[in-house]
């Protein structure tokens, strides 16, 4: 779009008291000045008419001028639209043109050429455009629709000699698979005709027959086996009734069921009895470890003795001073009393006061422990 310039509204200048320029303000303000000055100098315009008639004059060629320019600029552009629109529309028709030679060619297979005044001249037909390809498809196409056509009909004649196989398969297949004798009738349909009792089917029903026939022995036998296994089951409680009764030493009945009641202890099992001889076995070991107790304090009493008799020794046979006579008879002061002590024990010992049975020893789960009396 074409721009707007101040100069092309006004470049004039003051030369002489004198407004000159070349913008379309300035010829159309030097108008109006010089129609202004005839008709003052006519005498038509004076005083203050005069000013008032400059001013009037100068605001409307202001106005003038701006929209002169303005009408001129717009008239500018639309001519570069409708120069544009022309060119636009030329070069849509070379398009045009182009397209319609390029399709007279291609697709209808026909040389063509341009002329200088946008004319189209048809030549000769090449055949070698799109419909002359489809025309030659078509053909091709019809052929292949013969070939296709005599291929069905080989097809369906293999049907048919397929149909007589098949046919044939099934009167076989009736007459070994289940055992009935068949027939073509006149339209080549089977008729099925009286059972021989030979088929396939025949056989495995015989087979079925003998496999019930073994099942329902299997059956009895396993029957007879559940009566056997019962009475193991009876045999088996007996014996665990019995094993409760000598093992354990309980009394055991047997409920209306035939479930198994423990009773109370007869105290005659051989748990009982086992817990009896450890009873006595504790007993025992209790007695040895008694023995083995005085021994060590016997050893222990002779010990002390000879102890305190070597420190007699050592303070009646040696010189020794003073700290170490003290030292020696504290030691024996020591040992002294160990000797008392142990002399004690020893008593209490020789008077042991030993419960070795008493009465909650006769229950089986008692076990033995000394008791002393000090």
């Amino acid at each position: 779009m074409a721009s707007i310039s101040i100069a092309e509204l006004t470049n004039g200048t003051v030369v002489n008291n004198i407004w000159e320029g070349t913008g379309i303000f300035d010829t159309l303000i030097e108008a109006v000045n010089k129609n202004i000055e005839i008709q003052y100098n006519l005498g038509r315009i004076k005083g203050t008419d005069y000013a008032n008639a400059y001013i009037q004059g100068l605001q409307t060629t202001i106005q003038y001028s701006a929209d002169f320019l303005l009408r001129q600029r717009e008239l500018e552009v639309k001519l570069d639209i409708f120069i544009e629109e022309a060119k636009l529309a030329r070069t849509n028709t070379s398009l045009s043109i182009a397209k319609t030679l390029a399709e007279v060619r291609k697709q209808y297979g026909f040389a063509a050429t341009l002329n200088v005044d946008d004319t189209i001249t048809i030549g000769a037909d090449l055949q070698n455009g799109i419909l002359d390809k489809e025309l030659e498809l078509k053909t091709k196409q019809i052929e292949l629709s013969a070939a296709d056509i005599l291929l069905k009909t080989e097809q369906i004649d293999i049907m048919g000699l397929e149909m007589t196989l098949k046919s044939v398969q099934t009167e076989a297949e009736i007459e070994k698979q289940y055992g009935y004798d068949v027939t073509t009738d006149v339209n080549g349909n089977l008729v099925l005709g009286a059972t021989t009792g030979n088929g396939i089917l025949d056989k495995e029903l015989e087979l079925k027959a003998k496999q019930v026939e073994i099942s329902t022995k299997e059956i009895e036998l396993k029957t007879s086996q559940i009566g056997v296994m019962g009475l193991e089951a009876s045999i088996k409680a007996a014996q665990g009734e019995a094993e409760i009764e000598k093992q354990y030493g309980y009394i055991v009945t047997r409920d209306i069921d035939g479930n198994l009641e423990l009773g109370a202890s007869s105290g005659n099992g051989a748990l009982d009895r086992d817990i009896e001889l450890k009873i006595k076995q504790a007993i025992q070991l209790d007695e040895e470890k008694e023995t083995a107790d005085k021994q060590q304090l016997i050893l222990t009493q002779e010990l002390a003795i000879k102890t305190y008799e070597n420190l007699t020794l050592q303070v009646d046979t040696h010189n020794i001073n003073l700290k170490q006579k003290d030292k020696l008879e504290e030691d024996i002061k020591v040992t002294t009393t160990q000797k008392v002590k142990l002399d004690k024990e020893t008593a209490l010992l020789g008077l042991d006061d030993v419960i070795k049975l008493s009465i909650e020893a006769r229950d089986g789960t008692y076990v033995y422990t000394p008791k002393y009396t000090v």
